[in-house]
Order: C-alpha cells, then structure tokens, then sequence
C-alpha cells in the first residue's frame, strides 16, 4: 500500500513517500492482517481466480482516513488526518493500478513482474485486473464508475486495458514482463510489486 503524506513532493519516492510501514504515519489496528506480508490464495493462470476487497473512506468525525479489506470491510488501519494537507477536507480524483519499486543497487532488475506477469490483452484468468470500482461519496454510498481514463508510464514493460462485463461493471486489466536486460545483466530478483489506491472522498 502505498503512503501519500504531505511530506511526499512526487519525486518517484527518491527522497519522499513509502510504501507499508517503511514509512511513519499509518495506525495499524488490525493484529491479523500484516501489510507488505504474503496473502493466502492466490490466483492461478489459467485456473482459478481470487479477489481481495477493499475499502478507503475518510471518517467524518475524527478526519482520519480509514483502510479496510474484505467483503465485510473489517478495519486495517488508518491515517491520521494530521498527516495531510488537502486530503484533511476531501480528495479530489482516485486512482487504482500497479507500481514496481525496484530494490537492487546496481539498476532495474530484469526478473520484476507486475501482475501475473501477463500483458492486459490475455484477459481473463491470465492477467491481473482491478475489479468492481466504486467511489464512496460524502454521505458513504457508493457510486460504480462511469467512464475513466487509463495509462501506462513504461508501455513497453507494463500495460493496461480498459473494458466492462456485467461481473465487474468498468473495470480493467493490467500488468507485464518487466524491462527485458541481456544475460550479462547481473540483478538482485528482489523487488516489490506494489498496488495503489489514491481514493476520492468527491463533497
């Protein structure tokens, strides 16, 4: 999960921003669930398919910014509203897709999947999607996306696909191989694949 704090200046997090817990700021409450930890089932390609609900929405009492997960939204965490500049009202836009952060000191690892390590085209039970997205508004209903703009920073590595079913009403698929480097590329394979959710709390 990544941290967006008034302290992140959108420098790629060279010198701002975090992910997890390397980060200060984020209450966690829940002693079940670790962030940055393995989740259990997982989805197979061409087999079968699991999916993780979540939850971003901002409590009108306290300002804090609230993260729950499951169908049932049982409570993770939160962030404080004292670490925010604009969201301490109300976010303006959201955001879902994927992030890589690499992790070696000798440059980008040639091994670093997003996703599945398939490219949005494969579909269904091969690539990796975002699912059922739903913009909470200020009195906590939930309003299904009507159109939405995607987009990729490194095409060539890392794709995105827009499209709809009645399943998941607007939803999209997303994912890729990673920068392809020659054999004589030495790279540490770990690396973080990373998630995001920036999410909108429209007044």
């Amino acid at each position: 999960m990544r941290n967006e704090t008034k302290k992140s200046g959108g420098d790629a997090y060279l010198t701002t921003g975090c992910y997890n817990h390397y980060g200060k700021g984020f209450v966690h409450v829940n002693r079940h669930v670790a962030l940055g930890g393995a989740i259990s089932g997982t989805s197979t390609i061409g087999g079968d398919q699991f999916d993780i609900a979540f939850q971003i929405w901002k409590d009108p009492l306290s300002g804090h910014w609230w993260l729950g997960m499951g169908l049932n939204v049982v409570p993770i965490g939160y962030w404080p509203v004292e670490l925010f500049t604009t969201l301490s009202g109300h976010a303006s836009e959201v955001q879902w897709g994927g992030e890589v952060l690499y992790l070696n000191s000798s440059g980008m690892s040639n091994t670093t999947q997003m996703g599945s390590g398939k490219f949005p085209g494969k579909g269904f039970r091969k690539a990796a999607y975002f699912c059922n997205l739903q913009i909470a508004e200020k009195n906590r209903s939930f309003l299904p996306l009507r159109d939405f703009q995607i987009g990729a920073t490194q095409p060539d590595s890392y794709g995105v696909k827009k499209t709809h079913s009645t399943g998941c009403g607007e939803h999209f698929y997303y994912g890729g191989l990673g920068p392809l480097r020659s054999s004589s590329f030495r790279s540490d394979p770990l690396a973080l694949v990373v998630l995001f959710f920036a999410i909108s709390f429209v007044v």
